[in-house]
């Protein structure tokens, strides 16, 4: 059986060789190691510069931050606040501190 990181690098190498225009980071943090988070990141950043989409869930709000503008907080199935990172991250953090 595979272990969360090592479907974790299979499914971002796909992703890397696939199209330019849309990333999808699902929880990826969970089952990364530095160095990985790293390649994860330069390539978000990439897909951003070249005017395509990073679409990203997850709790890791440092690694989030690092290439997120806009974030969209749902819980329950309903939206909780859209709009700008730090502004969504706030109030995300003002009810789960």
């Amino acid at each position: 059986s595979y272990s969360e990181g090592m479907k974790a690098r299979l499914g971002f190498a796909v992703a890397e060789h696939a199209g330019r225009d849309l990333l999808v980071l699902d929880e990826v943090q969970e089952a990364l190691d530095h160095e990985f988070r790293e390649r994860v990141a330069k390539r978000a950043e990439a897909v951003r510069a070249s005017g395509g989409i990073v679409l990203a869930a997850g709790h890791d709000h440092p690694l989030l931050a690092t290439f997120c503008d806009r974030a969209l907080w749902l819980r329950e199935g309903h939206v909780e606040a859209d709009g700008g990172f730090d502004e969504v991250r706030h109030a995300y953090l003002g009810v789960h501190a």
